[in-house]
């Protein structure tokens, strides 16, 4: 969707369309849920200007809210520390924030960058946790991903090549 939801049947036909916004200039970017099942989706805006997307949140009630404001590319979004940790990252920002967050309402708290990447490394785009906690970072424009441990120093950079047919 564009520029809000959509709920799918089982053969990935839309079902219930819920717009958020109308803004043309404006489109949802990426998403993931939390562990109750709340769906957290990003917009940016088309020519990716800083602070013109949103983080919104949809409850299984199907109410739409925003839960984060002034993000520039909104991707990759994991939880932490049994879900009280989010951890999201800003592509054009080149950084991931890792905030306070409450399982209970779904709400965003203070914020602190836990990862600043450099324009020659490329920009944080998709994360991934692995099982001993550690965040993996896809690099747009790097072709790498790297890992950061549970304190968000670098301890492992692969490098990804594509190769088209």
């Amino acid at each position: 969707m564009e520029r809000g939801f959509a709920l799918i049947d089982d053969d990935l036909r839309v079902e219930h369309e819920i717009p958020v916004f109308d803004d043309p200039g404006v489109r949802m970017n990426e998403g993931a849920c939390d562990a109750t099942g709340r769906l957290f989706c990003g917009s940016m805006a088309y020519d990716a200007r800083e602070g013109g997307g949103r983080l919104y949140r949809l409850d299984p009630d199907l109410s739409v809210h925003v839960a984060l404001e002034g993000v520039s590319i909104p991707n990759g979004l994991v939880w932490t520390d049994a879900g009280r940790t989010a951890l999201h990252a800003d592509t054009l920002a080149g950084e991931v924030r890792a905030y306070d967050y409450d399982p209970s309402n779904g709400r965003f708290g203070a914020s602190r960058v836990f990862v600043r990447i450099d324009e020659e490394s490329g920009a944080p785009d998709g994360l991934a946790l692995d099982a001993e906690g550690g965040l993996w970072v896809a690099l747009w424009g790097g072709g790498a991903v790297h890992r950061y441990d549970v304190r968000g120093r670098l301890d492992q950079t692969r490098p990804v090549r594509i190769r088209f047919q």
